[in-house]
């Protein structure tokens, strides 16, 4: 019988470094079609920088035309489907929360001001105050999307 249970536990062995060699095999075969298969994250760089730079130049409406999706397109490289693609995604991702927070720095500023200056309005410097709140979202604007 002792060699019956010497036997068995020799089977046993031989089973489980067959099936840690298995795992072990398939394990690398997944990591390399995940290497081989693995889509391109994003676009290029040179391709994005050209539509982020249509973007902040006409950061008050952007919404390119359709005549403008198509010079885009060639100047980045990109198809005009992934053009508009790249719009649509920029103006919910990097746009709409820039103006948000520039409608809400400038609420908080106006704030302040009428609390220092009573309720007496100074236009212009108000407009110089909209320009400095705009010159500090170029700022970050500009380093936010410098990896998009």
């Amino acid at each position: 019988m002792g060699v019956d249970s010497g036997s068995v536990r020799d089977k046993e062995k031989c089973l489980e470094k067959s099936f840690i060699q298995k795992q072990w095999a398939l394990q690398q075969l997944k990591k390399r079609d995940q290497q081989l298969w693995r889509p391109q994250r994003g676009l290029p760089e040179r391709s994005v920088s050209v539509l982020r730079a249509w973007m902040f130049d006409n950061f008050l409406h952007p919404y390119p035309k359709d005549s403008e999706k198509h010079l885009l397109a060639i100047q980045s490289g990109l198809t005009r489907s992934q053009v508009s693609n790249w719009f649509i995604n920029a103006r919910v991702r990097l746009w709409k929360p820039l103006v948000e927070e520039m409608s809400a720095e400038l609420n908080r500023r106006k704030g302040c001001r009428q609390n220092e200056e009573g309720s007496n309005n100074n236009n212009g410097n108000s407009n110089q105050n909209q320009l400095s709140i705009f010159h500090d979202y170029n700022q970050r604007f500009s380093k936010r999307t410098s990896h998009c």
